[in-house]
């Protein structure tokens, strides 16, 4: 069961990192073998006042942390803010995708809808 989630999830990681560039977008790498084989490594820690976690803020439901390196699919609606805490990530948007440094965040106004995150 794992083993078909982690194709369906990179099969469609694939597409969209594809639409992405068709659509003008940045182009979101496919996962790496090292990463793939993390991708059950992040968990969702306490934020607490930890700023060295990856911190999602979202309208919908506050902030959602992750920590350790891997990728995973949040599904987070009305998003507005991302920090990256101590970490280097790649996130997406549906279509959309960034590449933010550790110790930074990036507004997006709300309303974005978290599909992909990677943890360097």
């Amino acid at each position: 069961m794992k083993m078909l989630r982690l194709i369906a999830t990179l099969t469609a990681t694939a597409a969209l990192a594809l639409t992405g560039v068709a659509s003008g977008g940045t182009a979101f790498a496919a996962p790496t073998p090292r990463s793939v084989t993390n991708i059950t490594d992040i968990t969702n820690p306490p934020c607490g006042n930890r700023t060295d976690f990856v911190r999602v803020y979202a309208y919908s439901r506050g902030d959602t942390c992750y920590a350790n390196a891997g990728y995973t699919t949040p599904n987070i609606t009305a998003v507005y803010r991302v920090c990256s805490g101590n970490n280097d990530i790649s996130i997406g948007f549906n279509a959309e995708s960034f590449e933010i440094s550790r110790n930074n965040c990036q507004d997006f106004g709300g309303g974005k809808y978290l599909t992909r995150l990677q943890i360097w």
